[in-house]
């Protein structure tokens, strides 16, 4: 055996195994890719549940508080201006909803009847509490007023479980305000027919601007 030969066999020998320790590295490197990559997705899902975590929890809202119930799974909402107004009020256009609210059009007096449905929520403590957010300049006058019926209608006919009634409540102000009134979870327990509520939207005159900004069902310890 020549020293050519001999020499070719070694440089042989080095080459495959440099070829090998090249498969390893780059086995090494796709490695440490595959878990940064892992590592950089599983920073994401730790920083969003992080954020998730660290938001507020919505809660029962408080009787009188002028939120609508908010996002609660406590409580069932319902802005006015997604109730369905009575026909007559359409033909008769008497009433405008800007705002969030529902009021009279310029130069109508009368009645504005708003229907608007009960939906299921999530339901504890002793009973609930019947809200609606609504404005009444004139307080405890009778010129302007807002009312509100929580209503069952099932086989046996419609029957009146809670009504509210401005005048009855509300201050002298342009305001904002809330009316409410607790029930046991028993006035509420038909398990046929359903339940809506009406909002009745009044003035005698120009002269006032009462209007209805929506109601809410919340569940309620007392």
């Amino acid at each position: 055996m020549n020293v050519q030969t001999t020499y070719g066999r070694i440089v042989g020998r080095e080459c495959r195994s440099m070829h090998g320790e090249g498969l390893e590295m780059a086995k090494t490197f796709r490695v440490m890719a595959r878990s940064r990559t892992m590592w950089k997705t599983s920073l994401k899902y730790l920083i969003a549940f992080a954020a998730l975590a660290a938001a507020p929890t919505p809660a029962v809202h408080a009787q009188g508080q002028f939120a609508f119930g908010g996002l609660s799974e406590d409580c069932f909402s319902h802005p006015a201006v997604a109730m369905t107004p009575y026909d007559l009020n359409i033909q008769q256009n008497q009433y405008r909803m800007t705002h969030e609210q529902v009021y009279h059009n310029t130069g109508q007096t009368g009645a504005i009847l708003l229907y608007g449905p009960v939906r299921p929520w999530r339901a504890f403590g002793d009973g609930l509490t019947f809200s609606v957010t609504y404005k009444d300049p004139d307080g405890r006058a009778t010129a302007g007023r807002v009312r509100a019926q929580l209503r069952h209608v099932g086989p046996s006919g419609i029957s009146i479980i809670a009504t509210l009634d401005s005048s009855d409540h509300a201050q002298t102000s342009n305001d904002a305000q809330v009316m409410s009134t607790l029930l046991q979870w028993s006035q509420v327990s038909a398990n046929t027919g359903y339940f809506v509520v009406r909002v009745y939207v009044e003035r005698t005159n120009t002269a006032v601007a009462p209007a209805a900004f929506g109601y809410n069902l919340c569940s309620a310890i007392f």
